[in-house]
Protein backbone atom coordinates (compact mmCIF):
# COMPACT_ATOMS: atom_id res chain seq x y z
CA UNK A 1 0.00 0.00 0.00
CA UNK A 2 1.83 3.55 -0.91
CA UNK A 3 1.10 6.26 0.12
CA UNK A 4 -0.24 7.69 -3.50
CA UNK A 5 -2.65 5.19 -4.17
CA UNK A 6 -6.27 5.61 -3.59
CA UNK A 7 -6.97 3.46 -0.80
CA UNK A 8 -4.56 4.52 1.15
CA UNK A 9 -5.78 8.32 0.64
CA UNK A 10 -9.34 7.71 0.74
CA UNK A 11 -9.50 4.86 3.01
CA UNK A 12 -6.23 3.58 5.30
CA UNK A 13 -5.64 6.85 6.39
CA UNK A 14 -8.99 8.01 7.07
CA UNK A 15 -9.77 5.24 9.09
CA UNK A 16 -6.66 4.75 11.37
CA UNK A 17 -6.85 8.92 12.22
CA UNK A 18 -10.20 8.57 13.45
CA UNK A 19 -9.78 5.44 15.45
CA UNK A 20 -6.74 7.04 16.16
CA UNK A 21 -8.02 10.02 18.00
CA UNK A 22 -11.05 8.16 19.18
CA UNK A 23 -9.56 5.75 21.54
CA UNK A 24 -8.05 6.60 24.57
CA UNK A 25 -4.31 7.70 25.27
CA UNK A 26 -3.19 4.48 26.84
CA UNK A 27 -4.00 2.27 23.84
CA UNK A 28 -3.16 4.72 21.08
CA UNK A 29 0.20 3.20 20.09
CA UNK A 30 -1.81 -0.14 19.87
CA UNK A 31 -3.94 1.01 17.49
CA UNK A 32 -0.83 2.49 15.53
CA UNK A 33 0.54 -0.70 15.58
CA UNK A 34 -2.52 -2.84 14.37
CA UNK A 35 -2.52 -0.33 11.46
CA UNK A 36 1.31 -0.26 10.67
CA UNK A 37 1.02 -4.58 10.48
CA UNK A 38 -1.84 -4.34 8.42
CA UNK A 39 -0.42 -1.97 6.49
CA UNK A 40 2.51 -3.77 5.92
CA UNK A 41 0.59 -6.97 4.95
CA UNK A 42 -1.43 -5.55 2.65
CA UNK A 43 1.61 -4.74 0.23
CA UNK A 44 4.04 -7.93 1.45
CA UNK A 45 1.78 -10.65 2.92
CA UNK A 46 4.10 -13.18 2.15
CA UNK A 47 6.70 -11.96 4.29
CA UNK A 48 5.33 -10.49 6.99
CA UNK A 49 5.51 -13.63 9.11
CA UNK A 50 9.48 -13.00 8.32
CA UNK A 51 9.48 -9.90 9.42
CA UNK A 52 7.83 -10.42 12.86
CA UNK A 53 10.25 -13.26 13.31
CA UNK A 54 12.96 -11.45 13.03
CA UNK A 55 11.84 -8.86 15.46
CA UNK A 56 10.91 -11.62 17.71
CA UNK A 57 14.44 -13.17 17.77
CA UNK A 58 15.77 -9.47 17.98
CA UNK A 59 13.89 -8.83 21.31
CA UNK A 60 15.12 -12.08 23.21
CA UNK A 61 18.89 -11.22 21.75
CA UNK A 62 18.63 -8.05 22.91
CA UNK A 63 16.83 -8.51 26.56
CA UNK A 64 19.22 -10.85 27.24
CA UNK A 65 22.12 -8.49 26.18
CA UNK A 66 20.71 -5.94 28.56
CA UNK A 67 20.73 -8.31 31.44
CA UNK A 68 23.92 -9.82 30.45
CA UNK A 69 27.80 -8.36 31.49
CA UNK A 70 31.25 -8.40 30.38
CA UNK A 71 32.03 -10.50 27.58
CA UNK A 72 28.44 -11.90 27.71
CA UNK A 73 26.78 -9.00 26.39
CA UNK A 74 29.47 -8.29 23.46
CA UNK A 75 28.44 -12.02 22.44
CA UNK A 76 24.73 -11.85 22.64
CA UNK A 77 25.65 -7.78 20.39
CA UNK A 78 27.71 -9.83 18.13
CA UNK A 79 24.81 -12.06 17.56
CA UNK A 80 22.33 -9.94 17.11
CA UNK A 81 24.41 -7.88 14.91
CA UNK A 82 24.99 -11.39 12.57
CA UNK A 83 21.76 -12.03 12.68
CA UNK A 84 20.01 -8.95 10.85
CA UNK A 85 23.09 -8.57 8.84
CA UNK A 86 22.29 -12.28 7.78
CA UNK A 87 18.62 -11.89 7.10
CA UNK A 88 19.66 -8.97 5.11
CA UNK A 89 22.15 -10.81 3.42
CA UNK A 90 20.37 -13.69 2.43
CA UNK A 91 17.77 -11.73 0.90
CA UNK A 92 19.25 -8.59 -0.79
CA UNK A 93 23.07 -10.36 -1.52
CA UNK A 94 23.24 -13.94 -2.23
CA UNK A 95 22.27 -14.04 -6.07
CA UNK A 96 25.08 -11.11 -6.37
CA UNK A 97 27.64 -12.77 -4.31
CA UNK A 98 26.99 -15.74 -6.52
CA UNK A 99 27.30 -14.38 -9.02
CA UNK A 100 31.03 -13.34 -8.69
CA UNK A 101 32.15 -16.52 -7.08
CA UNK A 102 30.57 -18.25 -10.26
CA UNK A 103 33.52 -16.09 -12.21
CA UNK A 104 36.09 -18.47 -10.83
CA UNK A 105 33.85 -21.59 -10.88
CA UNK A 106 33.47 -21.32 -14.50
CA UNK A 107 36.98 -20.52 -15.34
CA UNK A 108 38.05 -23.28 -12.89
CA UNK A 109 35.16 -25.87 -14.66
CA UNK A 110 33.03 -26.39 -12.02
CA UNK A 111 28.99 -26.09 -12.34
CA UNK A 112 27.72 -23.04 -11.32
CA UNK A 113 26.51 -22.41 -7.68
CA UNK A 114 22.48 -21.85 -7.25
CA UNK A 115 20.47 -20.22 -4.78
CA UNK A 116 16.91 -20.19 -4.94
CA UNK A 117 15.41 -16.41 -5.08
CA UNK A 118 13.44 -15.00 -2.21
CA UNK A 119 10.97 -12.76 -1.97
CA UNK A 120 12.46 -9.48 -0.63
CA UNK A 121 10.47 -8.12 2.64
CA UNK A 122 9.95 -4.27 1.09
CA UNK A 123 11.88 -1.86 3.36
CA UNK A 124 14.26 -4.62 4.56
CA UNK A 125 17.09 -2.11 4.25
CA UNK A 126 15.10 -0.05 6.52
CA UNK A 127 14.17 -2.44 9.29
CA UNK A 128 17.55 -3.64 9.47
CA UNK A 129 19.50 -0.28 10.25
CA UNK A 130 16.64 0.47 12.37
CA UNK A 131 17.25 -2.89 14.08
CA UNK A 132 20.91 -1.56 14.65
CA UNK A 133 20.48 1.25 15.77
CA UNK A 134 18.22 -0.41 18.77
CA UNK A 135 20.73 -3.26 19.06
CA UNK A 136 23.84 -0.79 19.69
CA UNK A 137 22.05 1.47 21.65
CA UNK A 138 21.03 -0.81 24.28
CA UNK A 139 24.73 -2.09 24.08
CA UNK A 140 25.60 1.62 24.72
CA UNK A 141 22.77 1.37 27.46
CA UNK A 142 22.17 5.37 26.64
CA UNK A 143 18.89 4.45 27.50
CA UNK A 144 18.16 1.55 30.15
CA UNK A 145 14.38 1.95 29.91
CA UNK A 146 14.54 0.40 26.09
CA UNK A 147 13.39 -2.97 26.20
CA UNK A 148 9.43 -2.84 26.08
CA UNK A 149 8.15 -4.89 23.89
CA UNK A 150 5.70 -2.44 22.60
CA UNK A 151 7.84 0.39 22.02
CA UNK A 152 10.20 -1.65 19.80
CA UNK A 153 8.23 -3.30 17.85
CA UNK A 154 6.05 0.13 17.22
CA UNK A 155 9.60 1.83 16.55
CA UNK A 156 10.30 -1.30 13.93
CA UNK A 157 7.03 -1.26 12.17
CA UNK A 158 5.56 2.39 12.21
CA UNK A 159 3.75 2.54 9.30
CA UNK A 160 4.46 6.46 8.11
CA UNK A 161 8.22 5.54 7.70
CA UNK A 162 7.92 1.73 7.51
CA UNK A 163 9.04 1.63 3.71
CA UNK A 164 11.85 4.37 2.79
CA UNK A 165 11.76 5.71 6.06
CA UNK A 166 13.34 8.08 7.28
CA UNK A 167 15.87 6.32 9.39
CA UNK A 168 15.15 6.77 13.31
CA UNK A 169 17.76 6.59 15.65
CA UNK A 170 15.80 5.03 18.63
CA UNK A 171 17.72 7.56 21.22
CA UNK A 172 17.12 10.47 19.59
CA UNK A 173 12.96 9.36 19.29
CA UNK A 174 12.46 6.63 21.93
CA UNK A 175 10.64 9.07 24.14
CA UNK A 176 8.03 9.71 21.47
CA UNK A 177 7.00 6.09 21.73
CA UNK A 178 6.18 6.93 25.50
CA UNK A 179 4.94 10.19 24.93
CA UNK A 180 3.99 12.48 22.77
CA UNK A 181 1.78 16.05 21.66
CA UNK A 182 -1.50 16.09 19.67
CA UNK A 183 -2.58 19.94 18.38
CA UNK A 184 -4.40 21.19 15.60
CA UNK A 185 -1.49 22.98 14.54
CA UNK A 186 0.82 20.02 14.51
CA UNK A 187 -1.86 18.23 12.77
CA UNK A 188 -2.88 21.40 10.16
CA UNK A 189 1.38 21.04 9.64
CA UNK A 190 1.50 17.45 8.43
CA UNK A 191 -1.78 17.83 5.97
CA UNK A 192 0.39 21.08 4.96
CA UNK A 193 3.49 18.55 4.33
CA UNK A 194 1.52 15.76 3.05
CA UNK A 195 -0.01 17.79 0.62
CA UNK A 196 3.84 18.79 -0.44
CA UNK A 197 5.05 15.79 -0.62
CA UNK A 198 2.17 14.12 -3.08
CA UNK A 199 2.19 17.37 -5.24
CA UNK A 200 6.31 16.52 -5.69
CA UNK A 201 5.74 13.21 -6.70
CA UNK A 202 2.61 12.89 -8.71
CA UNK A 203 2.85 16.55 -10.62
CA UNK A 204 7.14 16.56 -10.81
CA UNK A 205 8.60 13.42 -10.27
CA UNK A 206 6.14 10.83 -12.39
CA UNK A 207 5.78 13.84 -14.84
CA UNK A 208 9.91 13.54 -15.39
CA UNK A 209 10.29 10.07 -14.87
CA UNK A 210 8.10 9.29 -17.73
CA UNK A 211 10.34 10.75 -20.28
CA UNK A 212 13.47 9.78 -17.84
CA UNK A 213 12.40 6.16 -18.08
CA UNK A 214 12.22 6.30 -22.17
CA UNK A 215 15.63 7.55 -22.44
CA UNK A 216 17.36 5.06 -20.03
CA UNK A 217 15.35 2.43 -22.45
CA UNK A 218 17.03 3.29 -25.32
CA UNK A 219 20.21 2.17 -26.67
CA UNK A 220 23.08 5.03 -25.45
CA UNK A 221 24.54 4.88 -29.36
CA UNK A 222 21.32 6.53 -30.26
CA UNK A 223 20.64 9.17 -27.47
CA UNK A 224 23.48 11.55 -28.59
CA UNK A 225 25.00 14.50 -26.42
CA UNK A 226 21.57 16.45 -26.14
CA UNK A 227 19.26 13.79 -25.10
CA UNK A 228 21.83 11.70 -22.98
CA UNK A 229 22.79 14.84 -20.69
CA UNK A 230 18.72 15.54 -20.89
CA UNK A 231 17.73 12.62 -19.52
CA UNK A 232 20.48 12.39 -16.65
CA UNK A 233 19.19 15.95 -15.44
CA UNK A 234 15.77 14.91 -15.86
CA UNK A 235 16.59 11.95 -13.76
CA UNK A 236 18.30 13.54 -11.28
CA UNK A 237 15.38 15.91 -10.36
CA UNK A 238 13.09 12.76 -10.69
CA UNK A 239 15.29 11.11 -8.10
CA UNK A 240 14.81 13.91 -5.41
CA UNK A 241 11.15 14.79 -5.94
CA UNK A 242 10.18 11.35 -5.76
CA UNK A 243 12.16 10.62 -2.60
CA UNK A 244 11.48 13.89 -1.26
CA UNK A 245 8.22 13.70 -1.92
CA UNK A 246 7.89 10.63 -0.12
CA UNK A 247 10.01 11.43 2.81
CA UNK A 248 7.42 14.81 3.21
CA UNK A 249 4.47 12.78 3.19
CA UNK A 250 5.97 10.61 5.84
CA UNK A 251 7.08 13.24 8.20
CA UNK A 252 3.07 14.50 7.15
CA UNK A 253 1.88 11.59 8.27
CA UNK A 254 3.73 11.64 11.45
CA UNK A 255 2.76 14.84 12.59
CA UNK A 256 -0.79 13.50 12.12
CA UNK A 257 -0.31 10.64 15.03
CA UNK A 258 1.83 13.30 17.34
CA UNK A 259 5.35 12.31 15.85
CA UNK A 260 7.82 14.46 15.11
CA UNK A 261 9.94 12.29 12.28
CA UNK A 262 14.04 13.35 11.43
CA UNK A 263 14.15 15.46 7.96
CA UNK A 264 15.85 13.38 5.18
CA UNK A 265 16.29 16.82 3.19
CA UNK A 266 18.02 20.34 3.53
CA UNK A 267 17.82 21.32 -0.79
CA UNK A 268 20.72 19.11 -1.93
CA UNK A 269 21.25 20.46 -5.34
CA UNK A 270 22.02 23.82 -3.78
CA UNK A 271 25.27 21.98 -2.37
CA UNK A 272 28.95 23.53 -3.42
CA UNK A 273 30.54 20.45 -2.81
CA UNK A 274 29.84 16.53 -2.22
CA UNK A 275 31.02 16.87 1.05
CA UNK A 276 28.12 19.45 1.36
CA UNK A 277 25.95 17.31 -0.65
CA UNK A 278 25.98 14.59 1.75
CA UNK A 279 25.09 17.10 4.70
CA UNK A 280 21.68 17.74 2.73
CA UNK A 281 20.86 14.40 1.24
CA UNK A 282 19.05 11.81 2.97
CA UNK A 283 20.53 12.97 6.20
CA UNK A 284 18.98 10.19 8.03
CA UNK A 285 20.80 7.77 6.16
CA UNK A 286 24.20 9.96 6.59
CA UNK A 287 23.70 10.15 10.08
CA UNK A 288 23.15 6.41 10.82
CA UNK A 289 26.42 5.44 8.64
CA UNK A 290 28.48 8.03 10.51
CA UNK A 291 27.06 7.45 13.70
CA UNK A 292 27.11 3.24 13.43
CA UNK A 293 29.77 2.94 10.71
CA UNK A 294 32.04 5.84 10.46
CA UNK A 295 32.94 6.84 14.42
CA UNK A 296 33.21 2.68 15.09
CA UNK A 297 35.85 2.72 12.39
CA UNK A 298 37.82 5.74 14.06
CA UNK A 299 35.97 8.73 11.95
CA UNK A 300 38.38 10.82 11.88
CA UNK A 301 40.46 10.85 15.23
CA UNK A 302 42.99 8.27 13.57
CA UNK A 303 45.26 8.79 10.80
CA UNK A 304 44.44 10.91 7.47
CA UNK A 305 45.27 7.61 5.60
CA UNK A 306 42.84 5.36 7.78
CA UNK A 307 40.25 8.26 7.87
CA UNK A 308 40.06 8.12 3.73
CA UNK A 309 39.68 4.61 3.74
CA UNK A 310 36.97 5.01 6.46
CA UNK A 311 35.31 7.00 4.33
CA UNK A 312 35.65 4.73 1.34
CA UNK A 313 34.18 1.72 2.91
CA UNK A 314 31.35 3.85 4.28
CA UNK A 315 30.14 4.51 0.56
CA UNK A 316 30.85 1.35 0.07
CA UNK A 317 28.60 0.18 2.45
CA UNK A 318 26.10 2.66 1.41
CA UNK A 319 26.09 1.88 -2.21
CA UNK A 320 25.70 -2.13 -1.80
CA UNK A 321 22.75 -1.07 1.01
CA UNK A 322 21.19 0.56 -1.78
CA UNK A 323 21.29 -2.49 -4.22
CA UNK A 324 22.88 -5.52 -5.01
CA UNK A 325 24.60 -4.24 -8.42
CA UNK A 326 27.84 -3.53 -9.19
CA UNK A 327 26.05 -0.34 -10.37
CA UNK A 328 25.56 1.02 -6.83
CA UNK A 329 28.49 -0.38 -5.77
CA UNK A 330 30.23 1.27 -8.14
CA UNK A 331 27.84 4.72 -7.22
CA UNK A 332 29.46 4.15 -3.44
CA UNK A 333 33.12 4.00 -4.35
CA UNK A 334 32.68 7.33 -7.04
CA UNK A 335 31.41 9.29 -4.06
CA UNK A 336 34.05 8.23 -1.11
CA UNK A 337 36.35 8.93 -3.81
CA UNK A 338 35.21 12.31 -4.88
CA UNK A 339 34.57 13.06 -0.96
CA UNK A 340 38.52 11.93 -0.48
CA UNK A 341 39.68 13.80 -3.73
CA UNK A 342 38.04 16.84 -1.87
CA UNK A 343 39.36 16.40 1.70
CA UNK A 344 43.14 16.46 -0.06
CA UNK A 345 42.60 19.27 -2.72
CA UNK A 346 39.50 20.17 -4.57
CA UNK A 347 37.86 22.02 -1.26
CA UNK A 348 40.32 24.63 -1.60
CA UNK A 349 39.80 24.62 -5.20
CA UNK A 350 36.02 25.35 -4.95
CA UNK A 351 36.34 28.05 -2.34
CA UNK A 352 38.56 30.40 -4.87
CA UNK A 353 35.67 29.80 -7.03
CA UNK A 354 32.47 31.87 -7.83
CA UNK A 355 29.77 29.99 -5.21
CA UNK A 356 27.59 29.67 -8.56
CA UNK A 357 30.13 27.31 -10.38
CA UNK A 358 31.15 25.37 -7.81
CA UNK A 359 27.43 24.43 -7.33
CA UNK A 360 27.07 23.68 -11.14
CA UNK A 361 30.16 21.76 -10.73
CA UNK A 362 28.52 19.47 -7.76
CA UNK A 363 25.20 19.24 -9.29
CA UNK A 364 26.95 17.78 -12.59
CA UNK A 365 28.84 15.56 -10.57
CA UNK A 366 26.04 14.29 -8.48
CA UNK A 367 24.14 13.80 -11.56
CA UNK A 368 26.91 11.72 -13.40
CA UNK A 369 26.79 9.49 -10.28
CA UNK A 370 23.44 9.29 -10.75
CA UNK A 371 23.73 8.12 -14.40
CA UNK A 372 25.10 4.36 -12.71
CA UNK A 373 22.25 4.73 -10.06
CA UNK A 374 19.98 4.77 -12.87
CA UNK A 375 21.34 2.00 -14.63
CA UNK A 376 20.67 -1.82 -15.25
CA UNK A 377 23.88 -2.69 -15.70
CA UNK A 378 27.59 -1.47 -15.56
CA UNK A 379 28.08 -1.70 -19.35
CA UNK A 380 25.02 0.61 -20.12
CA UNK A 381 25.87 3.20 -17.47
CA UNK A 382 29.53 3.50 -19.20
CA UNK A 383 28.05 3.27 -22.71
CA UNK A 384 25.44 6.54 -20.89
CA UNK A 385 28.29 8.24 -20.07
CA UNK A 386 30.12 8.12 -22.65
CA UNK A 387 27.13 9.18 -24.89
CA UNK A 388 27.13 12.41 -22.71
CA UNK A 389 30.84 13.07 -23.88
CA UNK A 390 30.82 12.08 -27.27
CA UNK A 391 29.82 14.84 -29.26
CA UNK A 392 27.36 12.88 -31.49
CA UNK A 393 23.75 13.42 -32.21
CA UNK A 394 20.39 11.35 -31.76
CA UNK A 395 19.73 9.25 -34.58
CA UNK A 396 15.93 8.48 -34.66
CA UNK A 397 15.43 10.11 -31.47
CA UNK A 398 13.00 13.31 -31.30
CA UNK A 399 10.90 14.89 -28.88
CA UNK A 400 7.73 12.99 -30.12
CA UNK A 401 8.87 9.19 -29.26
CA UNK A 402 10.65 10.42 -25.81
CA UNK A 403 6.90 11.67 -24.64
CA UNK A 404 8.64 14.92 -24.39
CA UNK A 405 5.48 17.76 -24.01
CA UNK A 406 5.08 21.16 -22.50
CA UNK A 407 4.14 19.45 -19.54
CA UNK A 408 7.56 17.61 -19.20
CA UNK A 409 9.13 21.49 -19.29
CA UNK A 410 6.85 23.07 -16.75
CA UNK A 411 7.86 20.19 -14.10
CA UNK A 412 11.20 20.62 -14.94
CA UNK A 413 11.08 24.60 -14.49
CA UNK A 414 9.41 24.13 -11.12
CA UNK A 415 11.80 21.28 -10.17
CA UNK A 416 14.65 23.85 -10.52
CA UNK A 417 12.72 27.38 -9.22
CA UNK A 418 11.80 24.50 -6.08
CA UNK A 419 15.60 23.26 -5.94
CA UNK A 420 17.41 26.64 -6.24
CA UNK A 421 15.36 29.82 -5.34
CA UNK A 422 16.24 30.36 -1.51
CA UNK A 423 12.65 30.89 -0.37
CA UNK A 424 13.61 31.20 3.08
CA UNK A 425 13.91 35.16 1.90
CA UNK A 426 10.21 35.38 1.41
CA UNK A 427 10.03 34.02 5.04
CA UNK A 428 10.00 36.90 7.01
CA UNK A 429 7.32 38.80 4.38
CA UNK A 430 5.13 35.48 4.62
CA UNK A 431 5.47 35.63 8.74
CA UNK A 432 3.87 39.07 8.87
CA UNK A 433 0.66 38.31 7.21
CA UNK A 434 -1.79 38.09 9.61
CA UNK A 435 -3.80 35.52 6.91
CA UNK A 436 -0.45 33.19 6.72
CA UNK A 437 -2.46 30.48 8.04
CA UNK A 438 -5.45 30.21 6.21
CA UNK A 439 -3.52 31.11 3.08
CA UNK A 440 -1.33 28.10 3.92
CA UNK A 441 -4.59 26.05 4.85
CA UNK A 442 -5.69 27.15 1.66
CA UNK A 443 -2.61 26.46 -0.74
CA UNK A 444 -2.87 22.92 1.56
CA UNK A 445 -6.50 22.01 -0.23
CA UNK A 446 -5.68 23.37 -3.61
CA UNK A 447 -2.40 20.97 -3.98
CA UNK A 448 -3.52 18.15 -2.36
CA UNK A 449 -6.82 18.35 -4.98
CA UNK A 450 -4.63 18.89 -7.93
CA UNK A 451 -2.72 16.07 -7.19
CA UNK A 452 -5.46 13.72 -6.41
CA UNK A 453 -6.49 15.22 -10.09
CA UNK A 454 -3.17 14.29 -11.42
CA UNK A 455 -3.40 11.06 -9.58
CA UNK A 456 -6.55 9.68 -10.85
CA UNK A 457 -5.53 10.71 -14.24
CA UNK A 458 -2.37 8.92 -14.25
CA UNK A 459 -1.13 5.49 -14.61
CA UNK A 460 0.04 4.47 -10.86
CA UNK A 461 4.00 5.04 -10.23
CA UNK A 462 5.78 3.27 -6.82
CA UNK A 463 7.93 5.57 -5.35
CA UNK A 464 11.69 4.87 -6.16
CA UNK A 465 13.10 4.17 -2.83
CA UNK A 466 10.44 1.23 -2.44
CA UNK A 467 12.59 -1.27 -4.09
CA UNK A 468 15.55 -0.38 -1.29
Amino acid sequence: MAFNSNIFIFLFLPLCLLIYYLSHDKIKNYVLLLASIVFYAWGSPNTLIVLLASIAINYILISIMEISKGKSRKLFLVLSLVFNIGILAGYKYIDFFLSGINVFTYLAGFAPLTWRKLSVPIGLSYITFQQISYIVDIYKDKDKSYVNPLDYVLYILIFPRLIAGPIMLYHETSIQFKERTHSFDKFSYGIWRFSIGMFKKVAIANSLGLVADNIFSTDPSLLGIKYAWFGMVLYTFQLFFDFSGYSDMAVGIGKMFGFDFPENFNRPYISKSITEFWKRWHMSLSRFLKEYIYIPLGGNRVSTKRTYINLWIVFLISGLWHGAAMTFVIWGIYHGTLLILERVYLLKVYKKLPAIISNGISFILVGIGWVFFRSESLSYALRYLKAMFTLSFAQGINFYNMDISLKTFVALLLAVLISFIRYERFQNVFDRLKSKDIIKYVLSLIILIYSLAALSSGTYSPFIYFKF
